[in-house]
């Protein structure tokens, strides 16, 4: 059986159970992109035969809309692999640049830091050296295209310690980093993270270990226990005990 026709029964199959499939994630692999094109293909051509308006970018099974996506981690690996050759041309809010893969390794080789502590400490040769780069690891990849080395690269371009044509390679390194976090965060713990930040608007600070605010709640804690081991302490550990 063809990998298309595993896709169509698996999700026919997930659709019986009442659930919707919206969408489907795989790499680049030639495989996979040759089943995604036969999808996408015969959903154009039933829309066709219909006189049915078809968009593009989803194949239709059943009554859904699925919408293939290729995974965040393979594209920005895919964007780092081309860049390792070619210059990248873009515009970012009306203005245009270039961003070139010489820029980062001009600022690895400066080495920039005072000391011993360095501005991008995690840009080694196996990030920035072609010949030394891990094609498949996903860190090295994300590491360079990261708010840190955009900031660093733009800084020392602005200070004139780099060609000024290194902002264009920061701006886009800054664009790439936020554009993974967007696909690459968890929904859930963003809004645990709001929440959280809507409670300290609302009521303040949540009360820390020494924090005032915990004296009476410790007061209260040892006094309703009677004959115990441990203890609360002021400063949020037990006294006799293991630690919270």
């Amino acid at each position: 059986m063809s990998l298309k026709e595993q896709i169509k029964e698996v999700i026919g199959e997930i659709q019986k159970t009442g659930l919707r499939v919206v969408a489907t994630v795989c790499d680049q692999g030639a495989t996979n992109r040759a089943a995604i094109n036969s999808l996408l293909e015969d959903t154009r051509t039933t829309c066709i035969k219909e006189d049915k308006e078809w968009s593009g970018g989803y194949f239709q099974l059943g009554n859904s809309k699925i919408y293939p996506i290729y995974d965040p981690p393979h594209l920005l690996k895919g964007i780092r692999n081309n860049l390792l050759n070619k210059d990248l041309i873009f515009e970012i809010d009306g203005e245009k640049g270039v961003a070139k893969w010489s820029h980062i390794e001009e600022l690895y080789t400066r080495k920039p830091g005072f000391d011993d502590l360095r501005l991008v400490p995690k840009l080694t040769a196996e990030h920035v050296k072609p010949k030394f780069i891990p094609k498949m690891r996903v860190k090295h990849c994300a590491q360079v295209f990261s708010r840190t080395t955009s900031v660093a690269l733009g800084f020392l371009a602005e200070c004139g310690k780099l060609p000024d044509e290194c902002k264009h390679t920061a701006r886009l390194l800054r664009l790439f980093d936020d554009l993974f976090d967007s696909v690459n965060g968890s929904y859930h713990q963003k809004c645990l993270t709001l929440e959280l930040d809507l409670e300290i608007k609302e009521y303040g600070m949540p009360s820390m270990p020494g924090d005032e605010s915990l004296k009476p709640w410790i007061a209260d804690s040892n006094s309703s226990i009677e004959n115990g081991e441990s203890k609360l302490c002021e400063d949020g550990r037990t006294e006799g005990g293991r630690g919270r």
